[in-house]
């Protein structure tokens, strides 16, 4: 985000405050959900018969697609709720905090980039008929690989990034 939106050197000159909070708590809600998504996918496929790769991957991506909608929603519930009714130097120090942390930016950049390319994948493989295509009344087999995808991918890009900023 330090890219898209300016970053002065005082919090009160700070731009945009009400687009720069919660565009970076709904992605990390999105995030969020689609990392317990892939526990409880794990979790049930090893409760529930049959234990097969293409059941697991079938209910990684669904979960994955749930979660990041039930966490985007947490996150923009969050958001409203904890910045209800606060002044304007509030919310312009959150975001410039936000701006000022070099590791939180590298995440804001990792994470949607591996989910563009999570994404992008997940529609290649379906399309190249590679994948596990969830049932019918799993929100439709293209919207949910391609979020389930999109986010498993923004989960890979996080976790590229821990070791990338170490180096």
């Amino acid at each position: 985000m330090d890219k898209i939106f300016p970053h002065p050197p005082y919090a009160e000159d700070q731009p945009h405050s009400h687009i720069i909070l919660p565009l970076h708590v709904i992605r990390a809600g999105l995030t969020v959900g689609s990392i317990l998504s892939v526990v409880s996918a794990t979790i049930f496929t090893a409760a529930k018969q049959p234990r097969t790769v293409s059941v697991y991957t079938t209910r990684l991506i669904t979960y994955a697609s749930r979660g990041s909608v039930a966490g985007m929603l947490a996150g923009a519930g969050m958001v409203t709720f904890k910045m209800r009714g606060r002044e304007e130097i509030e919310w312009q120090d959150r975001a410039w905090r936000l701006l000022e942390n070099k590791g939180q930016m590298e995440m804001d950049r990792w994470v949607p980039a591996g989910g563009v390319l999570g994404a992008v994948a997940c529609v290649v493989a379906a399309r190249r008929g590679k994948s596990a295509k969830p049932r019918d009344r799993d929100c439709g087999a293209r919207g949910t690989g391609f979020r389930g995808g999109g986010w498993g991918g923004g989960i890979c890009g996080m976790e590229i990034w821990g070791p990338w900023g170490q180096v």
